[in-house]
């Protein structure tokens, strides 16, 4: 059935006909440390030895120091990218890569700035209380009561 599906999606004329890039996600290697001094040598290695895309992982976007809180806010946080992500596209790009950038649109932290001033926007049953912080940190967001509009990540630079 699977394999069914992926033939029906490919024979679409929108679906990409090029191969895939070899990609490098930066999660293992950084984890929420993020900082172009770490980054930079990642990103010439990478280079080096023919990865063609890196995705900048968890941990670029506001308050996002851990898995407890920022899920969700996908602004990016100045304290920890001054510049914005600048210099990390300019570097990603000097060596001819394509920039990548994670995104979990379907979770939360309900410590989050989405979550408290969107709690509808947490799943949960109907009948349940708005979730408040603490206990589990992530939540999944429900997407039926998310406003497309608000879908883009178009203020995000790179």
């Amino acid at each position: 059935m699977s394999d069914r599906f992926h033939q029906h999606l490919r024979a679409r004329t929108n679906h990409p006909q090029t191969v895939r890039p070899v990609t490098l996600n930066t999660w293992e290697a950084i984890y929420f440390d993020h900082d172009m001094e770490r980054l930079g040598p990642i990103i010439d290695a990478a280079a080096e030895i023919g990865v063609e895309r890196i995705v900048l992982d968890d941990g670029w976007f506001t308050g996002r120091r851990d898995d407890t809180a920022g899920l969700g806010d996908w602004a990016v946080d100045a304290q920890v990218w001054p510049q914005g992500l600048a210099p990390y596209a300019e570097r990603v790009r000097s060596h001819g890569m394509q920039v990548g950038l994670w995104v979990e649109p379907e979770m939360v932290n309900l410590d989050s700035d989405l979550a408290r001033e969107h709690p509808d926007w947490v799943l949960r049953h109907l009948s349940a209380p708005a979730p408040k912080s603490g206990g589990s940190s992530r939540c999944w967001t429900s997407a039926t009561r998310v406003p497309t509009s608000t879908c883009s990540l178009s203020s995000t630079p790179c």
